[in-house]
């Protein structure tokens, strides 16, 4: 009685626990299922919830999830392979079987896989037992060995498989001991043996791993010698697997992905036009390398360029159908009368069953190339072109482009490729017998939509010129004769934008009316675009002038020119004026580099730059006021000079009043002197004194003056020159900070802290300080960020970061290279230049020397990421680190540096990885030993170099390198000094040697008499 109590706890408990586990189960599998369903696209879920369900027994949810999967990913090799051999087991019924052979020919499709082909065919032998199974079964071998046979080093079981299956029928056919043969079955037996021997043949001809062996069964198997024709084939296809030997060894010896390895074996194949061996080449390198965008455009390419060599006539023969379709209005109504009785073009030789099959077999090959990448534009467009060559339904090619725009493009650039492509198509379908028919109308929707969408995801930075609304003009005007739709898409892109500020847009538009539109219109747009403030207005006035001369009559030429003329003249006017005023004020400084202080320079006359910002900063004040300028708003007045003058004028009496409140208060009607100590000066050389004294003509040149010897100068002159030009430096000097008074900048009463402040630089001109403070954040607190601005109120790319302690500009100094925005930031110590403090100059970061553990890279695409290299180089040996070389907008050179721990590793990553190819990219690899850095600006070096005169040829002054290299300084003038030091210096030197070698030229000069006595002489 005890005993069986026991057992029946035992029975309870053994029931409770197999409960909480199925609850459990229950639960993870809920879990798991809820992650698919929120992460569709997560691959990983996918796979964990396909494992479980596979543990769990769930027949029909693991085949909903792995149809799922299937739906969104292609399936790997093992993941089929699993699939297929659980629902084989399954199958017992007609129907169950036929889906198995569905879900083979699904699986057989996604990648090449040998396994996987041998699967199929062995399934197919298991129906041979009626004659529609029989040739299935031959058929699923046939599409074996045309995709899997020509695999160098697998593909022998394809046809060892094949083989062996026809053997076995030859078998069946042979007849019994004792028993007589009819002529029937003598037939049938003949027949399979001429078919073995033709699977040998074709076997025998193909390059393969085990070739040998194959040609030994075939002696086995004839009764007589083999044929000279099979040996002949035999051979050459045994010296074709000799030259593939070297590449299936290179890819046997390497790890996956192996894509260099592939490329190289790809470029073989190509030189050698073998367009099946190719196809073979890249189905096996897209195994490994599926998610590389750039494999399948290059796999697509190829197999276009084939389909277009083998069906060459019949893509003419389309191509002249196409043309007679879509012809302009103008040239349709001669061509379109025998339209109705073309026919469709005869295929010629294809035969229409082969031509399915390849038109298939190519659109499977683009099919999975947008699943394996949807994310690429490229392979989207190859897609749709490809539908469109192979007369597709429409529907259909729909379809995929709404699956396209889905898809997940990176830019806005790629989407934009798209739509342009999609309208193209669009634009083909239509035939233009009338203007209204439906393929013309679903084309202007489709734009419409397209602009749209690009303003609606990207702004106005998506088609930032405007490609859609220019192309859907030109269709209109072209082929449609629609020139006020033309029109008004042209006036949209000129008056809703700053594109009117354009002289390019104004250029486009003329040369669209003068092949479409007419000539008055053509006139009217440039007499606009003329009245326009455009960035170059010197070309748009050419080309009205060029208009009329052309098409215009002399009133009209004359008038045109009169309007030209003076906003030319106005142009050069402003010009010559600014440039004379830089001149003077140049002369009067000293002969200082007047466009070091390009502010100044802007005080004194308006650039033409300024008056072209003043229309349109009143174009953006209009346009934010909801103001819709029409096109009278556009005209400036003809006369430029007048308005530059006016304007002008008024900036003058502005700065006027700025330099009277400058000036010293006055104290009983007199103004309050101020005392000022005179300041020293440092002795000038004798060029800076004659270019500051120098004379300036009526044209705005400076005339230089000669030297004067110094016991020819007047004392008390001399002695007048030092304090007049104190005087000149003081003012100046007081002038500069008047002018930084007006700026509302206090230099005395400011004061900031060099040791807790870090100076930022290479920062995007975008940045905004909130995202500077976050890159600076962990160093410490920060009390001060200073962006620095231009004139324009717009930040110059680096600022002024500002801690509460040193111990924070240490770590914010450890920040230098990070990246922000894609480009790398240079941090460096806030350093005074005008105190002298030099001692924190930057000093370059790496090692210059020879390293022999660095490698330099060269060559690389600009795509190649870190974490690309590092698996590149690991197989060598470790690497220490990796640094890929950028410019300062953060994009890469295509230059690298590797560092491994050990020289010998280094060695060997030379010999390995030099003229690596990665897509159109060899790379280069050796040691790395840079250059030697040249001596930066102000080091020992440069400054020791003594200043020269301006007539010493190749020497550089103490302003760099003069404008000319003649001397100016006549012979005549320049004498030796009386009590020359015997200490002669380089530049001495070479001043005499040139006036030596200049006098020996004059007397060199021979004349009429002594050419006469040379020619008399014997």
């Amino acid at each position: 009685m005890d005993t069986d109590k026991m057992e029946c706890e035992a029975e309870t408990n053994e029931d409770s626990d197999s409960s909480l586990d199925d609850e459990d189960n229950e639960l993870q599998e809920q879990e798991l299922t809820n992650k698919v369903t929120e992460s569709p696209y997560e691959y990983e879920n996918h796979v964990k919830l396909i494992k479980f369900l596979k543990e769990s027994g769930e027949l029909e949810k693991l085949r909903d999830a792995r149809n799922a999967m299937a739906q969104i990913f292609p399936l790997t090799e093992e993941l089929w392979l699993e699939w297929v051999q659980d629902e084989i087991k399954l199958a017992s019924t007609e129907d169950e079987k036929k889906a198995v052979l569905e879900l083979l020919d699904r699986a057989v499709s996604d990648y090449l896989s040998i396994s996987l082909w041998l699967e199929y065919c062995q399934f197919t032998i298991g129906g041979i037992g009626t004659e529609a199974g029989l040739a299935k079964a031959r058929d699923t071998y046939e599409r074996a060995v045309s995709v899997a046979g020509l695999h160098v080093t697998r593909g022998s079981l394809i046809w060892d498989s094949y083989r062996v299956f026809e053997n076995a029928i030859l078998q069946s056919l042979q007849p019994q001991i004792g028993a007589v043969q009819t002529s029937e079955e003598q037939t049938k037996l003949e027949e399979q043996e001429k078919r073995i021997e033709s699977l040998f043949k074709r076997q025998l001809s193909t390059p393969l791993l085990t070739m040998e062996e194959t040609y030994l069964e075939f002696q086995e198997f004839l009764t007589d010698g083999v044929a000279k024709e099979i040996t002949d084939d035999y051979n050459k296809a045994l010296c074709q697997l000799k030259a593939y030997h070297k590449y299936e060894i290179a890819l046997n010896k390497a790890e996956a992905p192996r894509l260099a390895e592939y490329e190289n074996y790809i470029r073989a194949l190509q030189s050698k036009g073998d367009i099946r061996r190719l196809q073979c080449i890249y189905e096996r390198a897209l195994v490994e390398n599926c998610l590389n965008a750039s494999l399948w455009q290059a796999y697509t390419k190829a197999m276009d360029e084939d389909y277009r060599v083998n069906h060459e006539k019949e893509l003419k023969d389309n191509e002249n159908v196409f043309y007679r379709y879509h012809q302009p209005l103008e040239a349709r109504e001669e061509m379109m009368t025998d339209v109705e009785s073309l026919q469709k073009p005869e295929r010629g030789s294809v035969d229409k069953e082969k031509n399915q099959n390849d038109c298939q077999s190519l659109l499977n090959i683009h099919k999975r190339a947008v699943r394996n990448c949807p994310w690429s534009a490229s392979l989207w467009i190859g897609y749709l072109r490809a539908m469109e060559r192979l007369k597709q339904p429409h529907t259909d090619i729909l379809g995929v482009c709404e699956e396209a725009i889905l898809a997940g493009f990176s830019s806005s650039n790629e989407y934009l490729d798209f739509w342009t492509a999609w309208l193209n198509y669009l634009k083909r379908r239509i035939q233009w017998k009338s203007t209204a028919t439906v393929a013309l109308q679903e084309f202007r929707d489709t734009v419409q939509r397209a602009i749209d969408f690009m303003n609606q995801y990207f702004g106005g930075q998506g088609d930032s010129l405007y490609t859609l609304q220019k192309y859907w003009a030109k269709v209109e005007m072209h082929y449609n004769n629609n020139l006020d739709f033309g029109r008004e898409q042209w006036n949209t892109i000129l008056t809703e934008t700053e594109n009117g500020y354009k002289a390019q847009y104004w250029l486009e538009y003329y040369q669209l009316e003068l092949k479409y539109g007419d000539l008055e219109t053509c006139r009217e747009v440039l007499l606009q675009a003329v009245d326009m403030e455009t960035d170059t207005p010197q070309q748009i006035c050419e080309t009205l002038l060029n208009f009329e001369r052309e098409y215009g009559s002399l009133n009209s030429f004359e008038e045109s020119n009169s309007k030209v003329q003076v906003i030319l003249e106005a142009e050069e006017k402003h010009r010559l004026k600014a440039a004379k005023r830089a001149e003077k004020k140049m002369a009067k400084s000293g002969g200082g580099k007047f466009w070091q202080n390009k502010s100044k320079a802007d005080d004194e006359g308006i650039d033409q730059t300024d008056y072209k910002r003043r229309g349109k900063e009143d174009y953006k004040q209009k346009e934010r006021s909801g103001d819709k300028r029409d096109q009278s708003k556009w005209k400036k007045p003809d006369n430029r000079g007048e308005g530059r003058k006016e304007f002008h004028n008024k900036d003058i009496e502005k700065r006027k009043k700025q330099e009277k409140k400058k000036q010293p208060e006055k104290k009983n009607g007199k103004a309050e002197e101020t005392k000022r100590e005179p300041m020293k000066r440092k002795a000038e050389t004798e060029s800076e004194v004659s270019a500051k004294h120098a004379k300036v003509d009526g044209d705005g040149f400076v005339v230089p003056s000669f030297p004067v010897s110094a016991s020819l100068k007047s004392p008390s002159k001399a002695a007048q020159k030092p304090q007049a030009a104190s005087q000149e430096t003081e003012e100046a000097i007081s002038g500069n900070k008047d002018s930084e008074m007006d700026e509302g900048v206090q230099k005395d009463t400011i004061s900031y802290r060099d040791d807790l402040t870090v100076f930022v630089k290479n920062l995007s001109y975008n940045i905004s300080e909130e995202k500077i403070r976050s890159a600076f954040d962990m160093c410490g607190e920060i009390t001060e960020i200073r962006m620095k601005v231009g004139n324009k109120s717009k930040f110059r790319g680096y600022c002024y970061v500002e801690f509460k302690d040193k111990e924070s500009v240490e770590k914010a100094l450890k920040r230098d290279r990070y990246e922000i925005d894609g480009r790398p930031i240079y941090v460096d110590p806030s350093v005074d230049k005008s105190k002298g403090d030099q001692k924190t100059t930057k000093q370059f970061k790496y090692d210059t020397s020879l390293d022999k553990k660095k490698l330099f890279v060269s060559g690389l695409p600009r795509s190649t990421t870190k974490e690309d290299l590092e698996k590149m180089f690991s197989k060598y040996g470790v690497v220490k680190d990796v640094r890929i070389v950028t410019y300062r907008s953060g994009v890469p050179k295509g230059l690298a540096f590797i560092e491994f721990e050990k020289e010998s590793e280094a060695s060997s990553a030379v010999l390995g990885a030099d003229g690596t190819v990665i897509g159109e990219h060899t790379v280069s690899v050796a040691i790395s030993n840079p250059p030697t850095r040249k001596p930066q600006a102000g080091t020992a070096k440069e400054s020791a170099a003594p200043p020269v005169s301006l007539g010493a040829k190749g020497i550089s002054g103490p302003r760099g390198k003069s404008r000319t290299q003649i001397a100016l300084v006549p012979r005549a003038v320049k004498r030796p000094q009386p009590n020359k030091p015997k200490s002669i210096d380089k530049t001495e030197t070479m001043e005499t040697d040139a006036t030596e070698k200049a006098d020996a030229s004059v007397k060199a000069k021979l004349t009429n008499a002594d050419f006469a006595k040379m020619l008399l002489k014997k």
